[in-house]
C-alpha cells in the first residue's frame, strides 16, 4: 500500500517498488531525479532525454 505525504521544500523524495529493483529518487539540493532499475529506465529514457538534461549514467558524470 502506497501512502502520500505532502513534501517539504527539502524533502528527498523516493518512490520504490516494494522489492527495491527499481523506482525513483528525487534530490532537492541537486534539483536532480535519479530513476533505476530496468523496468523503468527502459521505458522513460528517451522521454526523460527530451526534457532532462543527464548528470550522471551509472553513477558517473556527465559531462
Amino acid at each position: 500500500m502506497l501512502t502520500y505525504r505532502e513534501p517539504r521544500p527539502t524533502s528527498i523524495l523516493a518512490f520504490l517498488t516494494p522489492d527495491l529493483n527499481c523506482g525513483t529518487f528525487g534530490h532537492p539540493w541537486e534539483k536532480s531525479l535519479c530513476v533505476f532499475g530496468e523496468r523503468l529506465v527502459e521505458p522513460l529514457a528517451h522521454t526523460l532525454d527530451a526534457w532532462l538534461p543527464r548528470k550522471r549514467v551509472n553513477g558517473r558524470a556527465v559531462n
